[in-house]
């Protein structure tokens, strides 16, 4: 099965909104936190960043105190 990575990347992008949301934590304290400016925050949350690097990844991992592969998520039924 071929994923192709802008599916990647949306789910990233949700499953930091939801770990943000989860955390009752605001995106401008995330964005803080994680050393990114608020609007490309949302722009990652809301699947419209052009990429998303890696070290970017690990800083939103570090601030939302959780693991890559919880973030790395995505619905596996969509591509059955």
């Amino acid at each position: 099965m071929l994923v192709m990575a802008n599916e990647v990347s949306m789910s990233v992008g949700l499953q930091v909104k939801l770990a943000r949301v989860r955390r009752q934590m605001k995106a401008k304290e995330l964005a803080q936190k994680a050393g990114i400016a608020p609007t490309y925050l949302s722009e990652i949350e809301n699947n419209k960043a052009q990429g998303l690097s890696l070290e970017v990844f690990a800083r939103l991992c570090r601030a939302l105190d959780t693991e890559p592969n919880i973030l790395m998520e995505w619905d596996q039924r969509r591509h059955d």
